[in-house]
């Protein structure tokens, strides 16, 4: 499975869309600062290995339940090194943490 990449501004949040599910992921700096390497995938259709890249430790992050959804779905979000990613519901989509998390491990091939 693969996500269309989009790269929300200048290289502060690296978002992958999955037109087939309900959830999309991002990630970004901890810190907020930009990550210019993200800029390079800026509308590709990106894969594991990209986030892998960045999100190493995909398999082992602690998820935790995100207070603040302004769309009113799921977002649960997790630390890797100086990377934050969140798992979030498309918009009115509300997802059980573990079907979220086990999907997200599915498009990584951990599961």
């Amino acid at each position: 499975m693969k996500g269309e990449a989009m790269i929300i501004p200048v290289g502060t949040l690296f978002r992958i869309e999955f037109f087939e599910k309900d959830w999309y992921l991002s990630f970004r700096h901890a810190d907020g600062s930009s990550c210019m390497d993200f800029e390079d995938y800026d509308g590709e259709q990106v894969g594991p290995e990209v986030v892998a890249k960045f999100i190493p430790n995909y398999a082992s992050l602690e998820w935790k339940e995100s207070k603040k959804n302004f769309q009113n779905s799921s977002e649960y979000h997790a630390i890797d090194g100086k990377f934050r990613i969140n798992l979030v519901g498309k918009p009115g989509k509300q997802i059980e943490k573990e079907i979220l998390i086990q999907e997200f491990l599915e498009f990584m091939g951990s599961e």
